[in-house]
């Protein structure tokens, strides 16, 4: 399992239950040091490896998620999106 740095949301929840299944994720930081861009530049760079199926979790329409879905689209790779808000995470 490829998948992002971020501590909290999904990147962390897909970490730990592939962990616990016994996986090995294999994990791409951001040079946030770039500022913005680099964000989009590692997912890019995760699309570009190649990928038999994205899940893309977007909350209230995260331009990251919604923007890796769409280059994954373009890149032929299947994209399964799961869409919420937070209202309707909280419930």
């Amino acid at each position: 399992m490829v998948v992002g740095d971020c501590p909290t949301g999904a990147d962390a929840i897909a970490t730990r239950i592939w962990v616990q299944l016994g996986g090995l994720p294999e994990i791409h930081a951001a040079d946030w040091s770039r500022g913005k861009r680099a964000g989009p530049e590692r997912n890019a760079r995760m699309v570009r490896m190649g990928a038999d199926l994205l899940l893309a979790f977007i909350l209230d329409a995260s331009p990251g998620a919604t923007g890796c879905a769409e280059m994954a689209e373009r890149a032929g790779i299947p994209v399964r999106r799961y869409a919420r808000t937070s209202a309707a995470s909280a419930t």
